[in-house]
């Protein structure tokens, strides 16, 4: 009787300081990246987003679409991966000629609007992939 007491006293414990599995999930995915604080803006294909090089295509080749990260590859290499709140992960494949330093983001968006919406933000704690 008194081992049962105890084994009861045992689990009630370990439920209470046991933290939940998505915490140790979290952990793990967060040890794969770097938070850098940055300064993040926005942009189209069209004309007035991109002047000459609204080609339809990206600096890495590919044609534009889907969500896609411009960066400075002198800190950053094609294909670095990064997660950016209210953006979700999205893979560097352009580059952009106001795009300077390690701490400079701009978002591809469809559609010209959608890219006015997201603004210029600052002070975005992006998640860059290691």
């Amino acid at each position: 009787m008194i081992t049962c007491v105890l084994f009861v006293y045992l689990i009630a414990y370990l439920v209470r300081h046991t933290p939940p599995l998505e915490h140790f999930e979290e952990t793990v995915i967060e040890k794969d990246y770097e938070i850098v604080q940055m300064e993040v803006t926005a942009y189209c294909p069209c004309v007035k987003c991109c002047g000459d090089w609204s080609d339809g295509h990206f600096a890495d080749g590919s044609e534009v679409g889907g969500k896609a990260i411009a960066a400075d590859p002198a800190h950053y290499d094609m294909g670095t991966e990064f997660v950016v709140p209210g953006y979700g992960t999205a893979v560097m494949k352009d580059v952009g000629g106001a795009i300077k330093g390690a701490h400079r983001l701009d978002l591809y968006f469809d559609k010209h609007n959608d890219a006015l919406v997201y603004g210029h933000q600052y002070n975005v704690n992006v998640k860059v992939r290691k």
